[in-house]
């Protein structure tokens, strides 16, 4: 009697070990498969919690972003081709602007006072108070980029061959005049007329540097605009931005394999000639933009977003390597908020990447070999 219940629970042991092993046979052939070389998942799509966007669908106004500026609340503010909109992190705003029909806008700026200068296609406008008012000396002109220079003035560039320089009066009245007069022609026998000015940059001493769609970088000093000289010199001139150390960046459009990329020193006399030098392999560029931390963050039309720290191309960012992180490779626009995240303004919406979130890396092909068993922190602040 004893023997044949022993036996019964022997084999009711046996019968659950072997429940409990056919259970586990999914689970080990999942470990396999992980463990298997030629499947090793790619490391940049673990990363897709760095990246973040705002579209159509979250209301922007449209998909094309032409411009990205932060205001003193922290709420980031888009330029779109279907007019302005707000971002407080949780919703979208579509903000009318008094005097203008919703249209394209291709250059935001705050000023030290908190007014936003707005550049259209039908001219230029400044919100201030909650407030929005036309600036009627630029209407109808298309305004291409925008400078803050202090507290309630600005200076813009027009398609139009003319600089804006513009201000808020004392008694509250706007007011903004053209220079240089008569306005700059074009030097491209297939697109005469006008000179477009493309592009803004302060340099040292007060110079104001203007990119030129056919004439290359001009400097204005005072209202009087003179060719800065240079070898290899790039004539459509795109993007300009300034690093504070006597350095320009230069973006421009190029044909072929010709790169778009340029950093300058800035001459220091009038009649110098500026010496440029390419860097990197960057076709054409539509955006640059220089971070707090000195790196430089460029867009292109067509090859995603670049980084460089010292004139070194340290990352490159595409639709293909972000998983679709970087939502197109046409980059219309480069803005790093003051928490040090970057968004990009492109023809898919808004894209945010975070360089300081969390993420996950594989340092080997063997997905066996990225065990981690051990942290230690060095006094260096190395993470070990």
């Amino acid at each position: 009697m004893m023997k044949a219940k022993v036996k019964r629970q022997k084999a009711k042991v046996r019968a659950a070990v072997f429940t409990f092993a056919f259970c586990l046979l999914p689970f080990a052939f999942s470990i396999s498969s992980a463990q298997s070389p030629t499947e090793t998942p790619d490391p940049r799509a673990l990363n897709l919690h760095q990246w973040g966007a705002v579209t159509l669908f979250h209301g922007l106004p449209s998909d094309r972003v032409r411009a990205i500026e932060q205001d003193a609340e922290g709420s980031l503010w888009f330029g779109t081709d279907g007019g302005l909109a707000k971002y407080d992190g949780r919703r979208t705003q579509t903000v009318a602007i008094e005097g203008l029909a919703q249209g394209r806008i291709n250059a935001l700026k705050f000023d030290e006072s908190g007014a936003l200068w707005m550049g259209t296609e039908a001219g230029a406008a400044v919100m201030r108070d909650g407030a929005t008012r036309m600036l009627e000396e630029t209407r109808g002109k298309s305004i291409t980029a925008i400078m803050a220079q202090g507290r309630g003035r600005a200076v813009m560039t027009a398609a139009a061959g003319q600089l804006y320089s513009c201000a808020i009066n004392l008694d509250g009245t706007l007011s903004a005049r053209a220079f240089p007069e008569p306005p700059l022609r074009s030097a491209d026998a297939d697109k005469p007329g006008a000179l477009e000015l493309s592009s803004l940059a302060q340099g040292r001493n007060g110079v104001i540097y203007v990119g030129t769609h056919s004439r290359g970088l001009l400097a204005f000093d005072g209202e009087r605009a003179r060719e800065v000289s240079s070898r290899p010199r790039p004539f459509f001139v795109e993007a300009l931005d300034a690093d504070g150390r006597g350095a320009l960046w230069l973006g421009a459009r190029v044909r072929g394999a010709d790169g778009g990329l340029y950093v300058a020193s800035e001459p220091s006399q009038t009649n110098e000639a500026a010496q440029l030098r390419r860097v990197g392999e960057v076709s054409t560029v539509d955006a640059v933009r220089r971070d707090a931390a000195g790196d430089v963050w460029v867009g292109t039309d067509g090859q995603g977003a670049f980084r460089f720290h010292d004139s070194q191309q340290v990352e490159h960012f595409t639709f293909e390597n972000t998983a679709g992180g970087l939502r197109s490779n046409r980059v219309f626009s480069v803005f790093t908020d003051r928490e040090g995240v970057v968004w990009f303004g492109t023809d898919r919406g808004v894209c945010r990447y975070d360089p300081q979130s969390p993420r996950a890396e594989q340092i080997g092909a063997d997905a066996a070999s990225n065990f981690v068993r051990a942290l230690y922190r060095t006094r260096r602040g190395e993470l070990l």
